[in-house]
């Protein structure tokens, strides 16, 4: 089984090299990337993701009110 992760991030360049990263890891899927937690729970209930990489400072919803939403 494969280890399904969800990048949240709003550095495109640095979500691109994350998403990358971890899609070519053996053991390791990137789920979904994405740049803002306006969505975070519709993103999490599509992607089901086994572990989070939240970005803390981002517009909108910062990361960590949006993993206590996930929480």
């Amino acid at each position: 089984m494969k280890i399904r992760v969800a990048i949240f991030e709003d550095n495109r360049s640095l979500l691109e090299g994350l998403t990358a990263m971890i899609g070519g890891t053996p053991g390791f899927e990137c789920g979904g990337g994405f740049p803002n937690c306006n969505n975070i729970l519709k993103n999490i209930s599509q992607v089901k993701p086994h572990v989070v990489l939240m970005d803390i400072e981002m517009p909108g919803i910062n990361g960590i009110e949006a993993v206590g939403m996930i929480k």
